[in-house]
């Protein structure tokens, strides 16, 4: 099972390891994981990924509610 705590945890981690090359590096893992027909490992990286880009974003999405 997978929590969202998780994979922001590890969003961030990545973040703090990669800086501006966090999103590259978990879309390469992606494809990586896909290659070996490890489809599990490319659902989680998918999420890690997605994760990446939201943290990273400066600005709310459209409709987004502010906090």
């Amino acid at each position: 099972m997978i929590i969202d705590a998780d994979i922001y945890r590890s969003a961030k981690m990545l973040m703090d390891r990669y800086g501006d090359d966090a999103a590259a590096v978990a879309n390469q893992r992606v494809d990586t994981l896909r290659v070996k027909g490890a489809e599990e490992g490319v659902t989680v990286w998918k999420l890690i990924f997605s994760a990446v880009m939201e943290l990273s974003r400066n600005e709310p999405v459209e409709d987004e509610p502010l906090h």
